[in-house]
Order: structure tokens, then sequence, then C-alpha cells
């Protein structure tokens, strides 16, 4: 009975444990947003959620390592994430499928954490470096997009070309529609009005449809 007492006790400090880092990453998060990296301190950190410094570094031993966890949860999210979308996919899902189910996973990571997204994506602050377990997560989500490319031409679904020129075309469509969103930059001069999320999501369906059609095989 002692020894389940004791393993119920550790298992409540684990869990705020790991609640009280995730509170310190949101307030760090909404912090690099405002602020950028270079306005981001562990005092501030700990003065927003009501502790102090030295609590935090229980944590964190440094600012850098509160980034780079950041940052692992952006690059490692996404990576995540567009695996799992092509996990769902049947057997039988063509290349140009598959290449959807990524661009719209890859989209779904970015409006879940935009504050997140623009950190891993946006220009470099501050002299911030990814480590290198950082920068195979960031390396993984494209090697996955180039995969999926480099399938699609070997069956002759799509048109011949260097995989990873064609990848780094359709990252850049996505990306650029992503961030464009993120941004509310995508309105017109012939549209004037807010757009909805429904508009979005047609018009990013039909970013999607273009890349597919520039990029398959016609006989």
């Amino acid at each position: 009975m002692a020894a389940e007492t004791m393993t119920a006790a550790e298992a409540r400090r684990a869990r705020a444990r790991e609640e009280m880092r995730e509170q310190i990453l949101a307030t760090a998060r909404a912090a690099v947003a405002q602020v950028g990296v270079a306005g981001l301190s562990m005092r501030a950190i700990a003065r927003s959620i009501g502790y102090s410094p030295a609590a935090i570094y229980e944590y964190f031993p440094s600012k850098e390592d509160v980034l780079q966890a950041l940052y692992f949860e952006g690059a490692g999210g996404l990576a995540g994430r567009m695996q799992a979308a092509l996990d769902a996919l049947p057997a039988t899902a063509s290349a140009s499928e598959r290449l959807q189910a990524l661009g719209h996973a890859y989209r779904e990571a970015a409006l879940g954490q935009p504050e997140t997204y623009r950190f891993v994506f946006g220009d470099a602050e501050a002299g911030f470096i990814p480590n290198e377990i950082n920068q195979q997560c960031g390396l993984e989500a494209f090697e996955l997009l180039v995969a999926t490319v480099a399938a699609g031409i070997e069956t002759g679904e799509f048109a011949p070309a260097d995989p990873l020129a064609a990848a780094v075309s359709a990252w850049a469509l996505v990306h650029g529609f992503v961030m464009l969103e993120i941004g509310g930059k995508l309105n017109t001069p012939h549209n004037t009005a807010p757009l909805s999320r429904a508009d979005y999501d047609a018009l990013f369906a039909a970013a999607l449809a273009n890349l597919s059609f520039g990029i398959v095989r016609r006989t």
C-alpha cells in the first residue's frame, strides 16, 4: 500500500511539473510573439506566471533552453503532424493525395500555434541557432515532402523533375500561403472584407489543386 501511495504521489508531482513546464513555454511563446527573442527574459516569464526566477531555472537552466524547447515544439510537432497525415491515408492513395495531405497538415500545424510557427520559420532573431536535434526535426518534415514527390515521379504520376527542386517549389507555395494567412495579408484590392476561415480553406484547396496540376504528368 505504501508503495502504491508513493507511486500515486510521484505521478501527481510529475503531472504538476509537466503542467508548470507547459505554462512556462506558453508564456514564453506569447512573449516572443509580442517582443521577439531579444525581448524575452527569464525574469519576465517568472513575473508573468507569478513565480520567482529561481523557480523557472529549475525547469529551464537558461533562456536558450526555453527557446530550444519552443523550436522543438514547432519543428517536431510539424514533422509528427505531417507523418500522421500520411499514415491516415489508405495504402492505395495517389502521390497527389499524399502531397495534398502533407499540405493540409502543414497548414493546420501553423494555424494551431501561429506564434511558434513564426518563431521557427520567421527571420532569425538575436543570433538564435537551433541545436542539432531541432535542425534534424526540421529536416524530417522536409524529407517527408521530398520522399512523396520522388515517389510520384518514380511511378510516373508526376512529370520527370528533380525531386528536391520540385519539393522546394511545393514547400514555397504552401509556406507562402500560410505566412500570408496568419499575417492576414491575403486580402486583395478586389476583396477588402475580412476573409473567413471558409474563404481561406477554399483558397488553400485551390492552391493545392493548382500545385498538383502543375506537377502531374500529362500525356
